[in-house]
């Protein structure tokens, strides 16, 4: 089973800029499965969504990890796709124009979902990111195998992560930014050939 890429570069980027700086603002962040003890999925939101019918070759399992934030009302936002994973493609990464159809299929069911609070006191409530993930097969594969290649064990600290990836980037980017315009370059002239 191979682990997601804390690395991926959409889902730093998605996380860091989604407005959702989450681990840093102390937002509660549960992993996959965990928010059964508040929330209860409404029954007829919650859908699975299929295999892409614009893939060409649907022999492949695939997966997609999605994060989510849970608001107060039971609705969902701030998707982000955080991992995915593909039998025939291995090593490339959640942005690889090959996952779109199934991120898309993917991010469309999440954005359905609704919630109820298992408490019902609402004033209690808060926000809270987490994941789904979603696999795609028609091999015969079992489901739990191929959504097994994009789990996320520890959401909080993938989040962690991706954020201090893409802050360092961002660092890197502003000092050269700023070299540039600090030390133009000089572009060497023939004197005469003007």
């Amino acid at each position: 089973m191979a682990a997601p890429r804390a690395a991926s570069l959409f889902a730093a980027f998605t996380l860091a800029l989604s407005g959702a700086a989450l681990a840093s603002e102390g937002m509660t962040i549960l992993n996959e499965g965990d928010i059964g003890s508040i929330w209860r999925p409404v029954a007829d939101t919650i859908a699975l969504p299929g295999y892409p019918k614009v893939v060409a070759d649907q022999s492949e399992d695939v997966c997609i990890g999605v994060g989510y934030l849970l608001k107060e009302d039971g609705s969902t936002s701030d998707f982000a796709v955080l991992s995915a994973w593909g039998s025939k493609t291995a090593g490339k990464g959640p942005t690889d124009p090959h996952f779109l159809p199934f991120s898309q299929n993917s991010l469309a069911a999440v954005q359905r979902w609704r919630f109820q609070s298992i408490a019902g006191d609402r004033a209690k409530l808060r926000p809270v990111y987490t994941a789904a993930t979603f696999g795609f097969s028609t091999t015969g594969t079992p489901m739990e195998a191929v959504r097994g290649h994009c789990r996320i064990a520890d959401l909080r600290g993938f989040i962690i992560k991706a954020q201090a990836e893409a802050s360092k980037k961002n660092l890197n980017r502003g000092r050269l930014d700023r070299q540039r315009v600090e030390q133009p370059a000089q572009i060497p002239t023939r004197e005469g050939n003007l």
